[in-house]
């Protein structure tokens, strides 16, 4: 019975799919047809369409030809002129339209040299009018021996559009044929498809039935299966576990479980779960059990059972049938997190008292930098000023006794005087020095570029004087100290303007932002230096064409008071460089310099994004 049902139905199923198939296809084929039918229902109409348009030309040219004829106005001969172009592309399209049609073709064959004779004719007309514009006897006899060619025109056109209109009446007529053909046979097909499925469905309603009945056998079957493979499964896991019903009596109890619980899993099926552990009723556990139950959903559980005197983590999964729990003993977990926090409170204890030491010794540094600057200040004045006495006192020895003084008597005094200064401005220089990282501000964020711009107008005269051209890239903005940032540019633009050669100083400042990789690499400019510029730093570059510096110089020039010139050669105290690495490195960056004597220098420093 099973078997002809089945024989039944792919015999039904295959003939409406026959059916379907045939429909498709005849529908198809008929759809093929109609659209052919279609184009070339509008390929005549645009033949038609075209053919109005020479008329419309034909006439447009005439009017314009009249219009200038009897106005001379040049409106009308541009009119005449656009028209006839027209007129040749429609005859030009026209002949693409039909070449299809032979018959049309020689009709047209005729009509372009007649056209063509019509607008010589128009031509000879309009030039003569041209030569002489009352001669309008002419242009009448003109018009008038021009009337059997408008005629044959005429002809030659009704023709045309009369075989075209003969065409689109039997195209109308084919065109609602397929039309009418596809409706029917979509009708037909679709009628009987639609009586197939309905026997195909009752079959299936009652093949339905019978399958329903074995797969009902099957799925007991199965989940007898299922079962087995689950405790085989449940039996294999290393937690405990244990399935209860609604009436919180045990159905599953895996051997781990039994072995926790110290029973046997098949004493405890069908037991009530809170007679066996009566001790927990009323405690977090209990609640625990019953607060998943009622909210449905999973609940996590560790807690310390004295009864075992251990520690059990417990995940308890409602269902519509019950619970199913997994637990395990987290007994030795829970003793090596204790212990971790006891560690962790005695590091905290002594991370405490390393701050409160740390900040002692800050608070001593802070009063120690303290009477650094003080002591700074007081030497730096104290210092000043017995100079400022011996220049004064100098200054007027020279004013007062000047005529009794000689050559070298005057020499002595400019040296003292000049002397003093020098001291006066190391002390200045020093004393900055030393307040670079005592005196800074904070940092924030600071636009390079209108920090160089200030540096340059601090710089005008010495850069009108030495006919300096100075270029720069765009440049970042920096979590900085203005003020310092100003000094820092300043004192390294300012170099390249003082160590310059006999030619104007050429001095470019230039900038990258790091991408990880070795820094040199990344820049324009070559540099052995294996330094590593990090992403969050910008790496600053001042070039000039100066004097340049010996390679065994170039760690020195950094170093307080170091100079490599003398004062007659090139004026200074030997502190800038270090004022600017002192400068750098409060920014947390690095400074260093590449020079090739008589060529020219580049320092090099970095600065941090944030």
């Amino acid at each position: 019975m099973k078997k002809l049902s089945e024989k039944i139905i792919t015999s039904s199923f295959s003939l409406a799919l026959i059916f379907f198939g045939g429909v498709g296809v005849a529908s198809y084929q008929s759809f093929q047809r109609f659209q052919k039918d279609k184009q070339w229902l509008i390929h005549t109409y645009k033949v038609l369409a075209t053919l109005d348009e020479v008329d419309d030309g034909l006439l447009s040219v005439e009017s314009g030809r009249r219009g200038y004829i009897l106005t001379g106005k040049a409106d009308y001969l541009k009119t005449y002129t656009a028209d006839k172009q027209k007129v040749f592309q429609s005859l030009k399209a026209l002949r693409f339209l039909i070449k299809d049609n032979p018959n049309q073709q020689r009709r047209l064959d005729v009509l372009e040299p007649l056209t063509a004779q019509r607008f010589a004719s128009m031509e000879y007309s309009i030039n003569l009018y041209k030569q002489n514009k009352l001669d309008l006897a002419t242009q009448i006899a003109l018009t008038n021996n021009q009337k059997t060619i408008l005629e044959q025109l005429l002809v030659i056109r009704q023709d045309m559009k009369a075989e075209e209109n003969s065409l689109l009446q039997r195209r109308i007529l084919l065109t609602d044929y397929s039309v009418n053909r596809i409706i029917l046979v979509i009708s037909i097909g679709y009628c009987l498809s639609l009586i197939l499925f309905i026997v195909v469905y009752w079959l299936l309603q009652k093949q339905i039935r019978i399958n329903k009945t074995l797969s009902e056998e099957v799925l007991r079957l199965d989940q007898q299966a299922a079962k087995a493979k689950l405790a085989n499964i449940l039996e294999s896991i290393t937690d405990a576990f244990i399935a209860l019903d609604r009436n919180w009596c045990y159905t599953y109890v895996n051997q781990k479980a039994g072995e926790l619980l110290n029973r046997y899993p098949e004493d405890l099926i069908g037991k009530n779960f809170w007679e066996e552990l009566s001790e927990v009723v009323g405690d977090k556990f209990h609640h625990a059990y019953y607060q998943a139950v009622e909210e449905q959903r999973m609940t996590r559980l560790e807690q310390y059972y004295s009864s075992w005197e251990c520690w059990f983590e417990s995940r308890i999964y409602p269902s519509e049938e019950g619970i199913s729990v997994f637990f395990q003993d987290i007994t030795r977990r829970k003793l090596a997190e204790k212990s971790l926090e006891q560690a962790n409170e005695e590091l905290e204890i002594k991370v405490q008292q390393r701050t409160a030491e740390l900040q002692k010794l800050n608070e001593e540094l802070r009063n120690s930098n303290q009477q650094l600057e003080q002591f700074a200040y007081v030497a730096s004045h104290d210092l000043q000023e017995p100079l400022r006495a011996v220049t004064g006192y100098t200054q007027l020895l020279e004013q007062e006794y000047q005529e009794r003084l000689d050559q070298s008597a005057q020499e002595y005094i400019t040296e003292i005087v000049e002397g003093a200064k020098r001291m006066q401005q190391l002390i200045q220089d020093l004393l900055a020095y030393s307040r670079v990282g005592t005196r800074g501000k904070e940092f924030v964020l600071t636009d390079c570029n209108s920090v160089l711009t200030q540096a340059l107008r601090n710089l005008q005269i010495a850069i009108a004087q030495s006919n300096a051209i100075i270029t720069h890239d765009p440049l970042p903005t920096v979590m900085a100290d203005k003020t310092q940032l100003l000094q820092l540019f300043q004192n390294l633009i300012g170099n390249a303007l003082k160590f310059r050669r006999e030619e104007p100083p050429q001095i470019h400042i230039g900038v990258f932002r790091g991408t990880g990789e070795v820094g040199r690499e990344n820049t324009s400019v070559s540099s052995p230096t294996s330094y590593t510029l990090l992403e969050n730093e910008f790496l600053f570059w001042i070039k000039d064409n100066g004097i340049g510096i010996k390679p065994q110089y170039l760690e020195r020039i950094f170093e307080i008071f170091r100079r490599l010139h003398t004062r007659r050669e090139f004026p200074g105290t030997g502190i800038g460089l270090a004022i600017c690495k002192r400068i750098v490195e409060r920014h947390s960056g690095h400074i260093w310099a590449e020079s090739e004597l008589g060529v020219g220098t580049t320092f090099y420093f970095t600065l941090r994004v944030g």
